[in-house]
Order: C-alpha cells, then sequence, then structure tokens
C-alpha cells in the first residue's frame, strides 16, 4: 500500500500523474495497489505542515506501508547537499516493531518518525545518474512511460517510481537497489526544535505549529502533558508591547461544551492541544487580533512559516 502526501493541490494533474506512474511500474508484472491520499492540499512548500500530516498518520497505516512524499522547493536542485538529496528510508517503531518506509527528499519530513517512537533502519540516496543510464538503455523506467528526467517533475520522474520500486521489492521483484546507493555522510536532515517545549511545576511553553481545514490551531504541546488547566497566554515574541497577548481561560473535552464564537482549548485529534471556537475560526481570530495591533500586514502571515515568533504559555 502507497500513502501519498503531496502540496499538488487538486486543481492540475501533477497528483494523477504520479498514479499513472506507480501503476505503470506495477503493470510490468500484473500487480495492483491501493493509493491512498493523505492530503494535497499541504501548503506549498511547507514542509512544517507536511510533518503534521504524516506524523497523524503513522499509528494507523498497515505494516510495510509505503510514503510518497513530495513537498518539495528545491525540485531540479543539482548542488550536491546533504539536506537536499532524495532519499529512501526504512523506520521501524520500537514498540510494534512496525516497518515503514518513506521516498521523499531530506529536506525535515523525516522529522515526524522521530517524533513517534521510529528509529531509523536505514536512509538511502536516489541516484538521479542510475535512473538516467535505465532510460537511456530504455529499462524499467523507459518502459514505464518515464523517457527523461523533468527537472521541474521530480515527483513523476523519480520519487513515484522508487516507491513503486520499494513496493515492488516486497513482492521478491527487486529492481530497486539498482537505484539507490550507500552515502555514508548522508544523516536525516531533522527539525530538532519544532517539538521542543519547556515544563516546570507551573506551566509548560510552546508554540503554535499549524492551522487545519476548521481553523483549529495545533500547537506543539502533547495533550497528555495537560492534566491540569487553570489559563493560557499566546503572545508573539517579536512584539515589544507585552500587553499584545491573548489569554485563554477555558478547556473542554468536545466543541459542543462551548458556546458560539467563544475561544477554548481541546486535546485534538493530532495529538496536541489545540485551540478552536465553536462554530468559528481560531485561526482567523487570532490572525486578525496581532496583525490589527501590529504593523505587520495579516495577508503575509502563515503560523507555520513563522512558528518561532508564537509562544504559548499553558498555566497549571
Amino acid at each position: 500500500m502507497i500513502y501519498l502526501l503531496t502540496d499538488y493541490g487538486n486543481k492540475d494533474y501533477f497528483v494523477s500523474a504520479l498514479k499513472i506512474i506507480i501503476n505503470n511500474f506495477l503493470d510490468n508484472f500484473n500487480l495492483k495497489t491501493s493509493l491512498i491520499d493523505i492530503t494535497h492540499d499541504i501548503q506549498r512548500h511547507n514542509i512544517i505542515e507536511g510533518i503534521i500530516n504524516l506524523q497523524a498518520v503513522l499509528d494507523i497505516v498497515q505494516n510495510k506501508s509505503v510514503f510518497l512524499v513530495v513537498i518539495d522547493p528545491q525540485v531540479g536542485d543539482s548542488r550536491n547537499l546533504i539536506y537536499n538529496k532524495p532519499i529512501l528510508a526504512k523506520f521501524i517503531n520500537n514498540k510494534s516493531k512496525r516497518e515503514l518506509y518513506i521516498v521523499a527528499r531530506n529536506n525535515g519530513i523525516l522529522t515526524a518518525f522521530y517524533n513517534k517512537n521510529y528509529k531509523l533502519d536505514y536512509i538511502y540516496k536516489i541516484s538521479l545518474k542510475k535512473i538516467e543510464d535505465d532510460i537511456k538503455s530504455k529499462g524499467i523506467f523507459y518502459k514505464s512511460m518515464i523517457k527523461e528526467i523533468d527537472d521541474t517533475f521530480h515527483g513523476k520522474c523519480v520519487f513515484a517510481p522508487i516507491a513503486a520500486l520499494t513496493l515492488l521489492k516486497m513482492y521478491h521483484i527487486n529492481y530497486l537497489d539498482k537505484f539507490i546507493t550507500k552515502d555514508y555522510t548522508l544523516k536525516p536532515f531533522i527539525l530538532k526544535d519544532l517539538f521542543k517545549i519547556d515544563t516546570n511545576k507551573d506551566y509548560v511553553k510552546g508554540k503554535l505549529l499549524y492551522y487545519d481545514h476548521f481553523g483549529n490551531v495545533i500547537t506543539n504541546i502533547p495533550s497528555n502533558k495537560i492534566s491540569k488547566f487553570k489559563y493560557a497566554i499566546i503572545k508573539n515574541k517579536t512584539t515589544i508591547n507585552d500587553d499584545n497577548k491573548i489569554v485563554i481561560d477555558k478547556i473542554y473535552n468536545s466543541y459542543s461544551q462551548a458556546i458560539k464564537d467563544e475561544l477554548f482549548f481541546i486535546k485534538g485529534s493530532f495529538g496536541y492541544l489545540e485551540i478552536s471556537i465553536n462554530q468559528g475560526n481560531a485561526f482567523k481570530t487570532i490572525n486578525e487580533y496581532f496583525f490589527c495591533n501590529s504593523n505587520i500586514s495579516s495577508q503575509h502571515f502563515n503560523i507555520t512559516q513563522s512558528f518561532n515568533e508564537f509562544e504559548i504559555w499553558v498555566y497549571f
């Protein structure tokens, strides 16, 4: 089973191209698989949104699943940067021993696994040179309708094929090893501070990370860290005015407990403390508050691209 997560959106043919290419590779051997969309509505180039959504499904996918993740600001970049390389990685859960594979660029997306009790089993570099050689010799890539590497669409020409070959290897059809290489300088690029929180007996301090389709704002504070609650403060670290903050003094178990338009906390489905408004949009409310009280234009604001600017203090 292959799970797809991209920033392609649904307007264009991009997602369909990934699925067509995967099926082309599998059709060579009369095999089929399920192709499941996690989401394609990640804000373009936004690695943090990808991490949050990938992490959210790691505990519910099947063993030996393959993730195809394309959030690729560096597409076509030929520089030999460790964090920029296209990679195949395998992770094993420390408790359940489930094995998961990911084909992506080494740009921070692997952070999702480390925060969910997975350990790295291996990481390989995908060789574009070997793919080009295969195309010239009319090998498996050529037979699967990859006639060249399009440097504007590595998702189709590089990542989708390697995801298909990873699955094929599980059926003892091994073309994969031809296109991956061990690079001993290659280390997972991890956003180490993304889920870092500060705690003591009186409070826990974290960040605002992400907002979902409903406008709920997800923090980086795990729900299981909150057993008691007095109130919380949200503030922008970049502002000098100490009064420029939002105070929230309600936490509920469900949305129906809140009155309409009330700002409150809830232990959300992402596994983190969330800020919500019953029948409203918490992100929009927070956005308007801070930027009506500053000189920064709200149209340029996005929590996931400015997460280091916002602190949340939850007092017990």
